[in-house]
């Protein structure tokens, strides 16, 4: 018996549908789920052994079943050929990596990164091949604009690093020597818009790892224990007493009340801390755009001149430790200029949801649920009307359709919403199911087509699928519906 996670990445068939004709869309969406992500899954995870009908599932068959790796995107190729994916096995990830501490492994992997590995599967066949080949903890594969090359992270040579893999020669290679600092599954790398560079977040230049750690919350705050048997089936468990409860990854994050300073202060928004940077796909030259700065979002403009960004903990890192607030900054790739500010204090989940338009002069983003615009030039925000609606979204942000529209979600229905007067219409009302997500990769910023895949949920069936909906007259032109769990980003 072989099990398959059940929730799945609405991501996934995003470029598959940008390829695809309306005619035919209803077929790719079928074939790269069940042909790729299902038959890879089932090619990847290993089966569950000494099970037969008459026994019980053994504890060790629970701690074996892989998975999804946390808020990590499967990535379709370009052309549609390829699915990329990370898959995480967690009795591998308790003996890879090194002690480290509570957050990070010796070797720079994020916790819930640990015993992962790259795979990708032919979209038509299933073959599946994983790239990684459980040499350390490999995960976050991002296809570059042309399909040719697949970057990822890894600590295949003692340390996370980017790594590349060349899809024609079959080859990975290391991109640079620079250290890889992320710590959640959602900060990925981001290829240019003509893909010749990449920006990702590195190890802060001039820090060292004893520095690093001392502005990490102190281990014994969550202290475990851990229980083994003589089979080497283990457990850990977590005192959390008198900590409040764990946050985003199963950490402490309760908010302290006092005024600090976070440069001097262990606080669990220093997981974040690091240096944004462009690295040059074929020299491997790092050059660093934002220093010591607890990025949580990036995002290239149209013609690769500047990259907008977000950080955590605003007030320069001085004042009350918050978690949802975030300063939004944009900085010339030349390296000519300092970044400058242009949205202070964003009220958001997680500092993701800001794009910018086609034209580049403009960057939609979400700040206490209302859509906001704000110029690339300027640090005077507009917030748009949109009929008073709610809008939140923790990972997608607001699509734009040409300059002067954009494209968000609020109560199920998509609607599209007008830069000038800020009036907004519906687009697509799904009206017997509950409206995951748009299907679209993890960094889209515009939507051009004129027809929309979005993920939806039947909350009484529990059934899940996907939609497709004219976007001019809203009508619904394909769809496909089965037993399961879907998800938008976060696969926890």
């Amino acid at each position: 018996m072989s099990h398959v996670p059940r929730r799945r990445d609405a991501s996934a068939v995003a470029a598959a549908v940008t390829a695809a004709s309306i005619a035919v869309v209803n077929a790719v969406v079928t074939a790269v789920f069940k042909a790729a992500v299902i038959a890879a899954l089932t090619a990847a995870v290993t089966p569950l052994v000494g099970q037969t009908a008459t026994q019980p599932l053994q504890v060790r068959d629970i701690l074996g079943i892989r998975e999804f790796a946390d808020r990590v995107q499967l990535d379709l190729s370009p052309d549609g050929k390829f699915v990329a994916f990370t898959v995480r096995n967690p009795v591998r990830g308790a003996s890879v990596g090194g002690e480290g501490n509570t957050y990070f492994s010796a070797t720079g992997v994020p916790r819930s990164m640990r015993g992962t590995d790259v795979f990708v599967t032919e979209v038509i066949t299933a073959k599946t091949t994983n790239l990684t080949a459980e040499r350390g903890s490999s995960w976050s594969p991002v296809w570059s604009p042309d399909g040719r090359l697949l970057a990822f992270l890894s600590d295949r040579d003692g340390q996370v690093r980017v790594w590349i893999w060349d899809r024609a020669r079959r080859e990975v290679r290391r991109l640079a020597l620079d250290p890889v600092r992320t710590f959640f599954g959602f900060e990925s790398i981001r290829w240019s818009p003509n893909g010749r560079k990449i920006a990702v977040k590195l190890f802060p230049s001039g820090m060292t790892r004893v520095q690093l750690d001392r502005l990490l919350p102190s281990t014994s705050r969550g202290a475990s224990v851990v229980l083994a048997s003589g089979d080497e089936v283990t457990a850990r468990v977590f005192d959390a007493t008198g900590d409040g409860a764990p946050r985003d990854g199963g950490v402490d994050t309760a908010p302290q009340p006092q005024a600090v300073d976070i440069d001097t202060t262990r606080s669990f928004l220093n997981a974040e801390l690091a240096d944004l940077a462009i690295i040059d796909v074929v020299t491997g030259r790092v050059q660093r755009m934002a220093s010591r700065a607890r990025v949580m979002g990036w995002q290239w403009a149209p013609d690769g001149q500047s990259i907008a960004f977000s950080t955590r903990q605003p007030d320069g890192g001085v004042g009350r430790l918050v978690y949802d607030t975030y300063d939004l900054f944009v900085v010339d790739t030349s390296g000519k200029q300092p970044a400058r500010m242009v949205a202070p204090r964003m009220v958001q989940e997680y500092g993701l949801t800001f794009s910018w338009s086609p034209n580049g002069r403009w960057l939609a983003f979400e700040s206490e649920r209302r859509i906001n615009v704000v110029s690339r030039d300027s640090s005077e925000a507009r917030r748009l009307d949109a009929g008073n609606r709610e809008f939140v979204q923790g990972y997608r942000a607001p699509l734009w359709l040409s300059d002067d529209a954009l494209l968000a979600e609020s109560a199920d229905t998509l609607w599209k919403i007008a830069i000038a007067s800020g009036a907004a219409s519906a687009a697509v009302a799904v009206t017997d199911r509950r409206l995951i997500d748009v299907v679209a990769p993890a960094d889209a910023q515009r939507f051009t087509r004129r027809s929309v895949v979005v993920a939806v949920t039947d909350p009484v069936t529990k059934q899940a699928g996907f939609r497709m909906y004219d976007l001019t007259s809203g009508a619904l032109s394909a769809k496909l519906e089965e037993e399961g769990a879907l998800g938008a980003t976060d696969l926890a």
